[in-house]
């Protein structure tokens, strides 16, 4: 997946991609995968790449998008 995220705020900011949290190989929880952009200042853009290679329905944790410092900004990815 490709997102260009481009930043109308006068902060700089990032955008983060929350991949789901799945269990570690010897049984516990494990934790939650993420990755962002660099930061943007404003009027500037980044592109964020990821995959998504397993079932959303295997993840304790949704895959989103965010963007973080800014509430009620969020992207829920559905992955079959």
């Amino acid at each position: 997946v490709h997102v260009l995220f481009h930043n109308d705020s006068a902060e700089p900011r990032r955008l983060t991609v929350h991949l789901g949290t799945f269990p570690a190989a010897d049984g516990t929880a494990g934790s939650e995968l993420a990755d962002c952009t660099t930061s943007v200042e404003q009027g500037g853009e980044a592109f964020l790449t990821f995959r998504l290679d397993k079932s959303q329905a295997a993840s304790s944790t949704p895959y989103r998008l965010t963007v973080p410092g800014v509430e009620g900004q969020e992207i829920k990815l559905l992955v079959p």
